[in-house]
């Protein structure tokens, strides 16, 4: 009976990782999508970030947080062929606002990146690596994210997101 019940619980795991979730240092990753459509960014002047590119497109990086946790624009980057992108907006009030207050909530969070447009390669799914700003060891918190690009569609709505999620994992 315990070998069986182990087996299941087993199973289970394997079957939900598969199905798109990802964890990282902050909870699980359940969507990861990147945009060109020009979405519009609450209270986003620019001022601060050095390297906002020309041709610009989005990726934003869903998650649900684990218990205790919260997220700012201050604790992620996104990086895309060797540059750190910072995160400009999150997430709040029904739209992406910068603001540099923290988030809280057992719903799914976003962040929102705003990376050169240039640097993807015109296929469908693109890995990129979301480092955690948060620690001296970064290295050890950085996670491999599979991003589906989705052209000029809007990405998905933090509501709209499956519980099973959206990315799209290789199989172990």
């Amino acid at each position: 009976m315990i070998r069986r019940i182990l087996f299941l619980t087993v199973v289970l795991f394997t079957v939900t990782v598969n199905a798109g979730l990802l964890h990282c240092r902050s909870g699980v990753i359940n969507a990861a999508e990147i945009s060109t459509a020009n979405l519009p960014i609450a209270n986003f002047s620019g001022f601060g970030f050095s390297n906002l590119p020309e041709s610009r497109a989005y990726a934003i990086v869903s998650l649900k947080l684990n218990d205790m946790r919260s997220i700012s624009i201050f604790d992620y980057s996104l990086n895309v062929s060797g540059i750190d992108f910072p995160c400009a907006a999150l997430w709040k009030n029904n739209r992406f606002e910068y603001f540099t207050g923290d988030i809280r909530g057992s719903g799914t969070q976003q962040m929102l990146f705003i990376i050169d447009r240039k640097l993807l390669l015109e296929s469908k799914r693109i890995k990129l690596m979301l480092k955690s700003n948060l620690s001296e060891a970064k290295h050890v918190y950085e996670t491999e994210v599979p991003f589906t690009v989705i052209n000029s569609r809007m990405p998905s709505a933090p509501g709209r997101i499956p519980a099973e999620g959206l990315l799209e994992l290789d199989e172990k």
